[in-house]
């Protein structure tokens, strides 16, 4: 037998119950879905080098029937209905499952066919109905007013999460999605990144204009973490960032960021950065807008590419020396001298040095 038919038997009523609650705007979102994935199915079909003459035909008959047992339209209207093979999406594990309930702003499709909603198609908060699509691996709700992500902590598979620019405070329903390797929640609320601390598959973290004051457990697992932006924040302590020894990308600038934090102006951001001296995968390190006066930890993180170091009160830089590998350097706003800047160019030829001099 088919694991993947739905094999409990339920009444019509009861299939089309979740259906039936949904908000107007997400009935059509769903439709808009349907049609564009048919589209796009058929269309890779054609694209196929390996489908040709009636195997292709065949692929195609195929293709339309396994759609066909899932929706229909009555008398070419825009109403969807189900078909007498319907079978419940929310439980139904086959492939497609991902495409069926992509609403616009949930994708699992190629980077080159995106799928969002930046223009915040879906104005309400509620994202309770994504709470039933079991089988999404790539999401995304950017720019809209979400603030309870407690509706994807049953989402197992997720892997890909985009939840730019809402209103989200607390991240600990994403605790248990330990398939994530990709997570957007820049321009939200968030002030405690800690819950995120389990995820070791995380390859790709950006969290930049929140409001985060605490960062990690210490005894953390987010040893695969290749790329963090925690720009404009208000942190000061950066210690949990010591064991992340696969970060190629690190932008730690402005914290505290006084735009965010007005009442907290001349208050010491990060004034240490002696724990990123084991982070030699590091190729481009931002630390613009802090009080760090001590760059010896630097000089092991040789693979380095781009380091920015302006608006700190640095003023030996004898240590940037040793970093054979650097191709663009932003020094300014600092206390260094005209002659130390001389200095350093001629030990960094092939740099590209700014600097107040």
């Amino acid at each position: 037998m088919n694991k993947n038919l739905q094999t409990t038997p339920r009444t019509k009523k009861a299939k089309l119950a979740w259906w039936n609650d949904l908000d107007k705007k997400w009935k059509e979102l769903f439709i808009n879905c349907v049609e564009d994935n048919i589209d796009r199915e058929l269309h890779d079909l054609l694209y196929d080098s390996s489908s040709i003459g009636d195997e292709l035909k065949e692929k195609e008959r195929i293709l339309t029937k396994r759609w066909d047992g899932f929706f229909k339209k009555e008398n070419n209207s825009k109403e969807l209905c189900f078909s007498d093979k319907f079978y419940d999406i929310r439980d139904n594990p086959i492939n497609y499952i991902n495409y069926l309930v992509k609403i616009n702003i949930i994708t699992e499709i190629p980077e080159y066919y995106p799928y969002d909603i930046p223009d915040s198609k879906l104005k309400e908060k509620d994202i309770s109905p994504l709470s039933f699509l079991i089988h999404l691996k790539y999401l995304n709700f950017s720019e809209n007013r979400v603030r309870d992500l407690s509706p994807l902590k049953n989402l197992k598979k997720l892997k890909n999460l985009n939840f730019y620019r809402n209103w989200v405070k607390d991240v600990s329903p994403l605790a248990n999605l330990k398939q994530l390797t990709y997570i957007d929640g820049s321009c939200n609320h968030i002030n405690d990144l800690s819950p995120l601390s389990i995820l070791s598959k995380l390859e790709y973290l950006n969290c930049n204009a929140n409001r985060i004051e605490k960062l990690f457990d210490k005894n953390h697992c987010l040893v695969n973490l290749k790329e963090l932006d925690l720009r404009n924040n208000n942190i000061t302590d950066i210690s949990s960032l010591s064991t992340m020894k696969k970060l190629i990308k690190l932008n730690l600038d402005n914290n505290p960021e006084n735009y965010f934090y007005p009442k907290k102006r001349g208050i010491k951001g990060i004034t240490s950065i002696k724990s990123l001296q084991e982070l030699k995968n590091l190729t481009f390190l931002s630390l613009r807008g802090h009080l760090i006066y001590d760059i010896s930890p630097l000089d092991k993180l040789t693979k380095l590419e781009y380091l920015i170091l302006s608006k700190n009160k640095i003023h030996d830089i004898s240590y940037l020396a040793k970093l054979k590998n650097l191709t663009n350097l932003d020094i300014s706003g600092n206390l260094i001298s005209k002659n130390d800047i001389k200095w350093l160019k001629k030990r960094l030829p092939k740099c590209k040095i700014i600097s107040d001099h």
